[in-house]
């Protein structure tokens, strides 16, 4: 697969994380939760480290129409987010942070606090905590904040 390719949710792609009406799980879920409209496959490689066959399940996504290929650049952020939209998410995605780590909560609630007011800076700075509790504090822990950050971060 190209590794410049970028991939957008389809209506059908949408409908499935605003509703869960085609009943997907683990990781063709999370692979459609990564696609953006705006990240190549490189890209998505990055966010979804460990993920070794995110290109047959992009794949799949792509053959069942969750997804499809972006043909003239990256497809713009939906209009319909609001501003006001994305401050409840980040605080239940720092909400989430303090619920798995406690004590040892700080540096990353200061990353999702820092992380810019758009989907993708969200998502961003949820892969860069991930990474950074994987080195520091526990991967258990790590891939537990991410599933639930991700989940959230559905909601938009």
């Amino acid at each position: 697969m190209n590794p410049g390719i970028v991939f957008a949710r389809t209506d059908k792609g949408r409908e499935e994380l605003a509703s869960r009406k085609y009943h997907l799980q683990g990781r063709r879920r999370l692979a459609l939760i990564l696609v953006d409209g705006h990240s190549d496959l490189s890209a998505l490689h990055g966010k979804a480290a460990g993920f070794d066959d995110l290109e047959a399940v992009l794949e799949g996504l792509m053959r069942e129409g969750f997804i499809a290929p972006v043909a003239d650049g990256p497809e713009p952020l939906p209009v319909g987010i609001p501003d006001t939209a994305i401050a409840p998410v980040k605080e239940r995605l720092i909400a989430a942070a303090e619920q798995v780590l406690g004590d040892q909560a700080g540096r990353i609630v200061r990353i999702l606090q820092e992380a810019p007011d758009t989907c993708e800076g969200l998502e961003q700075a949820v892969i860069r905590c991930k990474k950074l509790m994987e080195l520091v504090i526990d991967e258990d822990k790590a891939a537990e904040l991410k599933r639930r950050c991700l989940n959230i971060l559905a909601t938009l």
